[in-house]
């Protein structure tokens, strides 16, 4: 088994939300804000992320799937 030094991954504190008005999520990464969108025709296109973590806002409750909204 690896010691933590010998490890190649790490833990990054990542809070995560969707703005409502553009679809995009965003996140802040440690402090650093970024955002992700689902077309994959743009820059922050992301398709599978966003596909990713549109599913852990909706567990958590932050969000409604898209079928539920109406």
């Amino acid at each position: 088994m690896k010691n933590e030094s010998e490890k190649k991954t790490i833990n990054v504190p990542l809070n995560v939300w969707l703005n409502e008005k553009n679809g995009h999520i965003h996140m802040n990464v440690n402090g650093v804000l970024t955002s992700v969108n689902n077309d994959p025709k743009s820059k922050r296109g992301n398709p599978s992320l966003f596909s990713i973590l549109e599913k852990e806002l909706i567990k958590a409750g932050k969000i409604r799937e898209e079928s539920e909204v109406e």
